[in-house]
C-alpha cells in the first residue's frame, strides 16, 4: 500500500484508537498513552487489529502478542521504514514507542507519538542513531502493509522536507508548532506563546528575514520546510 503519514491527532470516532479494538483502550489505558496510540496507529496502517505486545513499551521489541520469542509475527531491524514502530527501553521505568511517519535522506525520522498522562498527540524529529535522552534504542518493528523500502543510507523514501500547510503565529497550537519549537530550540509544548514568538523572531533575524514572528513561506523555507 502507498503510505499516508499521520500529522494530526486521531478523532474520537476512530475505532483503531477509541474502541475495544484497541487492547489498551479496552483495558483502561487509552490515550494519552504511547502504547495505546501506537497500537492504534499500527492497526490503522495494517487495516486490521495489530498483534503487538500488550506489555509496557520497553518490552515491545522482544515480544509480540502471540509469539514472545523469535520467530516474530512482525519483522524487526535497526533501520527505519515508514509505518514502523520505534522502540526505546528505560531500566526500571518502561520505555517509549512511536511510529515513523517520514524519513529524510540522512536517515532523520519524524515520528508520531502520545505520552502517558501527557500530550495526546505530537510529532518528533529524531536523528540517527535514534537515541533519546535516558532511553536505550531497541529497534524498529516493521508493518507488513507498507510497501516502501527499509531505509538505507543515501536513499530518500519520503520527501526530504516537511510541508507546512498554514501560517504559524502566536496563539496557534498543534503538532506543527511542536515540530517548529524543536527546530528553533524552545520548549516543545505545541503552544505558540511568547517564548516561541521570541525564538521565531531571533531565527528570522539570524536568517536576514522580515522579523514579524510569523512562520509563513519564507521562514518555513529557511527552516528547510515546504510551504503549501
Amino acid at each position: 500500500m502507498a503510505f499516508s503519514p499521520r500529522t494530526t491527532a486521531p478523532t474520537k470516532d476512530n475505532k483503531w484508537y477509541f474502541s475495544n479494538t484497541n487492547i489498551f483502550y479496552a483495558s483502561g489505558y487509552g490515550m494519552p498513552n504511547c502504547t495505546a496510540y501506537v497500537f492504534g496507529r499500527f492497526s490503522e496502517i495494517l487495516g486490521s487489529k495489530a498483534q503487538l505486545a500488550n506489555c509496557d513499551a520497553g518490552g515491545w521489541f522482544n515480544r509480540d502478542a502471540i509469539k514472545p520469542a523469535p520467530p516474530y509475527i512482525y519483522n524487526r531491524g535497526s533501520q527505519p521504514q515508514l509505518g514502523a514502530v520505534i522502540v526505546w527501553s528505560k531500566p526500571n521505568a518502561g520505555g517509549h514507542v512511536a511510529v515513523v511517519e517520514e524519513i529524510k535522506s540522512d536517515g532523520t525520522i519524524i515520528t508520531s507519538n502520545s505520552a502517558y498522562k501527557g500530550t495526546n498527540f505530537y510529532l518528533r524529529e529524531i536523528k540517527p542513531p535514534y537515541a533519546i535522552s535516558g532511553y536505550k534504542f531497541e529497534g524498529f518493528i516493521y508493518n507488513p502493509a507498507v510497501s516502501e523500502p527499509i531505509y538505507t543510507p543515501g536513499s530518500n523514501p519520503t520527501p526530504d522536507k516537511y510541508t507546512l500547510t498554514r501560517l504559524l503565529k502566536k496563539g496557534c497550537t498543534g503538532s506543527d508548532v511542536k515540530l517548529l519549537q524543536s527546530l528553533i530550540g524552545t520548549k516543545a509544548d505545541g503552544i505558540f506563546g511568547v517564548n516561541t514568538l521570541a525564538a521565531v523572531k531571533s531565527f528570522q533575524k539570524s536568517k536576514g528575514l522580515s522579523v514579524d514572528g510569523i512562520v509563513g513561506k519564507n521562514t518555513a523555507n529557511a527552516l528547510g520546510w515546504n510551504y503549501k
